[in-house]
């Protein structure tokens, strides 16, 4: 009889084992696939409402035969213009960026050193000679995140800027930047110096055989590539992230036979989520995998990846040509998969707030290998390709396809238009990066690259102009840091941070003499009363606890417990104190300490479990009702919900 019930008992705990793991694993992220089928590859198609202004290139690369020819798309109309280069210059230039205010096409040399910019609007051509150096800073037509600060970049629509950086494994690490102004009426380049900004100084590990650097969109953090042997397998990757300034670890990825970072990592442009490639060996058959890393708790999931081969099965593959990019506004995440059983492709877009993903049907026939070029629409509406001639978009809420081209040699931009409606009043109208012109000295540390909303053209200023105006919207400013807070209008010349010196040059008549609050860039490296106070115990213990001497020719000895405590305590400084940036997260781990005896309960009383499979059981069931009574429900209650097949789901909460 005993027998018996053991085993419906048995039975049970197996259903309901598998119950949870289907239902929590839907419950956490939602997978919405969408198709147009009405999608035609041999028509171009311009969506009834356009953002902004979309450049691709018809004509004229590696070809003086022939015009360089550009399509101008916009809401109203599509415009072919040809830039007034001569023969010679036609054949040795390159794919062109077009500047912020939709002025000036800046061209990449090749075979020689001469960087040559179009006014669009006076048909003026200037060109100015670079170093052999300097050129090499732009060699790559493709901003590959691999070299993801070798690239050209408007800073505003009369400044450039060149930045590569040098040394990617065991050398010496630096910035380098040089500096362009574009003045108009005449057309006239004035260059700037080469300015070497160095890296910052990780730890490394004593084993890696080279190490690769990936600084954070606004340098508050970097992630560390750390080559290393894992015992009985291979080289993998050792991935290390690191908060700056001070400098402690926030997340790791030890890299095992099953489980090894791989591919480069991406940042999100607000430096919250880092994505990278994950290479799993599990299972006898290698494939790849995107891990997110959120930066508030250092955590690393593939729940993500989990649910795509959940749906689409463990067949599928990352489209090797498809850059993973985020859109402008740090919220989706895209990449594109390829189910290799069906021969199907999707463009998956992650929205790392709301955690759904939705997988958008590419019927567009290209191959694994295919170098393509992604991008986003100014409105973070559409996510979007080049490849074989073709400019395709993907509306990511609906699905609806569009080829804004079927002949064309290359991407060039898609930049704001002042036609883009208004967003509410109460929301940012844009996002504009702000970069510094006055580069910190090769002693200094990176300068961050902040990011305000304004639709104005911002650059440091040596010393703040800005008089505080009376408010009639703005009073009573208290910041919780303890830092002064200033109010004051949009209007050129006035300062926009109280620890930074930028300023407003320009300013549309729509926000002169709006209110703003003039806040600190470096709110972020805050530190409050209790990290100090927390700081100076730690600071006082290594004074009490001193390391031990060491003599030459004899054996090194031991550090004491105390000591190898502080070191701990000083190490993970984030994870000890992350509960009083966040107040979910309870200060002590009593919960998970209660959580883990019942586990040694039952390995008391039953000695051992007699399966792998029923240890995994036992710990879904366990895991299942201690979440139901930390969210204050009868786990009577939870045990029916889940033999009725809808078992109790938390509700997800953010940080």
């Amino acid at each position: 009889m005993k027998k018996s019930i053991k085993v419906v008992l048995l039975s049970l705990l197996l259903i309901l084992s598998f119950s949870l793991s289907a239902s929590l694993t839907q419950a956490q992220i939602n997978l919405n696939v969408v198709c147009d089928p009405t999608f035609d590859t041999s028509v171009v198609t311009i969506p009834a409402s356009f953002p902004g202004i979309y450049y691709t290139q018809l004509s004229g690369i590696l070809d003086s035969n022939l015009p360089y020819r550009f399509e101008r798309i916009t809401q109203s109309s599509t415009t072919l213009i040809d830039a007034p280069l001569t023969t010679q210059q036609v054949d040795s230039l390159y794919s062109p960026h077009v500047s912020p205010n939709d002025r000036f096409m800046v061209f990449r040399p090749i075979g020689h050193n001469n960087l040559t910019v179009w006014d669009m609007l006076t048909n003026e051509i200037s060109t100015i000679s670079l170093t052999s150096e300097e050129n090499s800073f732009i060699n790559s037509d493709f901003s590959f995140y691999e070299r993801h600060l070798n690239q050209l970049i408007w800073l505003d629509g009369n400044h450039l800027q060149l930045q590569e950086l040098v040394g990617d494994y065991n050398f010496s690490r630096v910035i380098r930047i040089l500096e362009i102004t574009i003045n108009d009426a005449p057309l006239t380049l004035q260059k700037g110096s080469i300015v070497n900004v160095p890296y910052p100084s990780l730890p490394t590990l004593l084993d890696s055989e080279r190490e690769r650097i990936f600084l954070s969109p606004e340098n508050n953090y970097a992630v560390e590539l750390s080559l290393i042997n894992v015992p009985n397998y291979r080289l993998s990757e050792h991935l290390r992230v690191f908060q700056l300034n001070p400098i402690s670890m926030v997340a790791e990825i030890l890299p095992t036979a099953n489980f090894q970072a791989t591919g480069t990592p991406i940042w999100s442009p607000d430096e919250s989520t880092l994505f990278t490639i994950i290479g799993n060996d599990s299972g006898g058959t290698y494939r790849n995998q995107i891990a997110e890393i959120r930066i508030s708790d250092g955590s690393v999931n593939t729940a993500m990846w989990d649910i795509l081969e959940a749906y689409f099965g463990t067949n599928i593959k990352l489209s090797a040509g498809f850059r993973e990019i985020f859109s402008p506004d740090g919220v989706n995440f895209a990449f594109r998969i390829l189910q290799t059983s069906q021969n199907l492709s999707y463009i998956v877009v992650y929205n790392t707030l709301s955690e759904n993903i939705t997988a958008i049907c590419d019927s567009n026939e290209i191959s694994n290998t295919d170098l393509t070029h992604s991008f986003w629409s100014p409105d973070n509406q559409y996510v979007g390709y080049w490849a074989s001639q073709r400019s395709i978009i993907f509306h990511i809420q609906t699905g609806d396809m569009h080829i804004l081209s079927n002949d064309s040699q290359s991407f060039v931009s898609w930049i704001p238009d002042q036609q883009i409606p208004p967003l509410p009043t109460d929301t940012p109208s844009a996002t504009l990066t702000l970069s510094p012109t006055s580069i910190p000295t090769a002693t200094s540390t990176p300068t961050s690259t902040a990011t305000a909303t304004a639709t104005s053209t911002l650059t440091p200023t040596p010393t703040p102009t800005s008089t505080p105006q009376p408010s009639s919207l703005i009073s009573n400013i208290v910041a919780a840091n303890g830092k002064t807070y200033t109010r004051d209008t949009v209007a050129a010349g006035n300062t926009l941070y109280i620890d930074r010196t930028y300023s407003f040059v320009t300013v549309p008549s729509s926000l002169a003499g709006q209110d703003y609050i003039r806040t600190a860039n470096n709110d972020k490296q805050l530190t409050t009363a209790f990290t100090h106070e927390y700081r100076a115990l730690v600071k006082a213990g290594f004074a009490a606890n001193p390391p031990p001497e060491t003599r030459p020719g004899k054996r090194r000895i031991a550090e004491s417990p105390p000591r190898r405590l502080l070191k701990r305590l000083d190490r993970d400084q984030h994870a000890v104190l992350h509960f009083i940036h966040n107040f979910i997260v309870p200060f002590d781990n009593n919960l998970a300490e209660r959580d883990l005896r019942m586990m040694k309960v039952k390995q008391k009383v039953s000695g051992c479990f007699r399966t792998f499979h029923g240890a995994l059981v036992f710990c879904a069931v366990r895991s299942y009702l201690s979440t139901a009574r930390k969210h204050g429900y009868s786990m009577f209650s939870a045990l029916v919900d889940a033999f009725s097949g809808s078992p109790f789901t938390p509700t997800l909460l953010h940080p």
